[in-house]
């Protein structure tokens, strides 16, 4: 977990070297409704070296509440995931009151299901999923 006080310490000190530092989080307040932070890319970089990818099923009423909640764009999807490499998305396991959460890739998620929905209205069928890195709570 990054706590807000290591973001700034990592920002300023790529600002004294000059240099411009991409750090993606996730941020999810706890049951007590303190603020937490997830370093995502960090995770990945974990994830990459211990896990094997898996096939996440794609729940069409997740995609709804992803495209609800506003946690995606159109415009980011046709722009960015759909032109680029697909990187596995990220589900942390029993995340929160048992349920899992995608922590990274809630585009991915939605793009994967948009392009099996196009195959299905072509008559291709073909399990709903999207790959994925599942990381365990102790984790």
């Amino acid at each position: 977990m990054t706590t807000r006080q290591q973001i700034r310490q990592t920002r300023r000190r790529a600002a004294k070297s000059g240099q411009t530092v991409k750090m993606e989080v996730f941020n999810y307040n706890d049951p007590n409704g303190k603020e937490n932070w997830l370093d995502v890319e960090r995770l990945r970089r974990w994830a990459e070296k211990h896990l094997e990818i898996i096939p996440a099923d794609i729940d069409m009423k997740m995609v709804e509440r992803i495209i609800e909640g506003g946690r995606v764009t159109a415009e980011h999807i046709n722009a960015h995931t759909m032109t680029n490499d697909i990187k596995p998305i990220l589900i942390a396991e029993n995340f929160e009151n048992g349920y899992a959460e995608i922590v990274d890739g809630n585009h991915t998620y939605v793009a994967m299901a948009a392009t099996q929905f196009r195959a299905k209205k072509m008559g291709i069928t073909a399990p709903l999923s999207a790959p994925a890195y599942v990381i365990a709570r102790e984790d």
